[in-house]
C-alpha cells in the first residue's frame, strides 16, 4: 500500500534532530564562549595619549577613554577639557570590587616600569564644596597594587602625586591600571580629571 502524506517525513530543518545530535551542543558552546571572550576583548588601552618611552600624559579627548569600574561612572566633559567622574557607592561597600574609574596603561609603559619607581600625578578637583576627599592608586592586578592615597580635594584645581615601586616579578599581562575613586561616600559628587601622567623614574631619582 502506498504511504500517506502523514506518514512521510517532510524535507527541510528539524530542530529537534539538530538538538539530539551532540555536535550541536558543541557548536553552541564555543559559539557562547567566544560571544563572552569577544564583549572582554572590547577593554582596550586608552588612545591619544602621549608616551616617550618613560613619560605618559593622558589629556584633552583621551580622557574619555577612562573605564569606570563598578560603583563609579565617568564620562569626558568636552566645555571643561576633562572628565567627569563620580561614585554611586561607598568605597567600603566596592572599593574591593573595582580600582574606580581607571586608565588602562599602554602595554609598552607596563613592560618597562617593572622593577622601577613610577610618579603619578593627577589634575583634578571637586564640584561641590562638602566634597574633600578622593583615593589614587597604581593597579598591577597580577601581583601588587599601591596603597590608597588620599588626595585632599577642592573646587580650585591641585595636582596630586605619589610614587609607586613596582615589583620585579611582575609580568605583564595587558592588566596595569591607574584608578580613582572619585566619591568616598558614594554620593555621585562630580569629580573633574583634567590631567593624568605616568612617569618612570630613574633609580637615583
Amino acid at each position: 500500500m502506498e504511504n500517506s502524506d502523514d506518514s512521510r517525513k517532510t524535507p527541510g530543518f528539524d530542530l529537534w534532530v539538530l538538538a539530539s545530535d551532540p555536535v550541536f551542543y558543541v557548536v553552541t558552546i564555543i559559539f557562547v564562549l567566544g560571544v563572552i571572550i569577544f564583549a572582554l576583548s572590547g577593554e582596550t588601552e586608552t588612545s591619544g595619549f602621549s608616551f616617550d618611552g618613560r613619560h605618559l600624559v593622558i589629556e584633552d579627548e583621551a580622557l574619555a577613554g577612562l573605564v569606570p569600574g563598578p560603583g563609579t561612572e565617568s564620562e569626558y566633559a568636552p566645555t571643561e577639557h576633562a572628565a567627569r567622574i563620580t561614585a554611586n557607592a561607598t568605597f567600603d561597600r566596592a572599593g574591593t570590587l573595582s580600582a574606580g574609574v581607571g586608565l588602562l596603561l599602554p602595554r609598552s609603559f607596563e613592560e618597562d616600569v617593572i622593577g622601577r619607581s613610577v610618579e603619578v600625578t593627577i589634575e583634578m578637583r571637586a564640584l561641590q564644596d562638602d566634597h574633600d576627599q578622593a583615593y589614587m592608586s597604581y593597579f598591577t592586578t597580577d601581583a601588587a597594587d599601591s596603597p590608597r592615597h588620599v588626595a585632599q580635594l577642592d573646587t580650585d584645581w591641585q595636582t596630586f602625586s605619589f610614587v609607586f615601586v613596582v615589583p620585579p616579578h611582575v609580568v605583564a599581562n595587558d592588566q596595569e591600571w591607574i584608578g580613582i575613586w572619585p566619591d568616598l561616600d558614594g554620593l555621585e559628587r562630580p569629580v573633574l580629571v583634567r590631567r593624568i601622567e605616568a612617569r618612570i623614574l630613574d633609580t637615583d631619582e
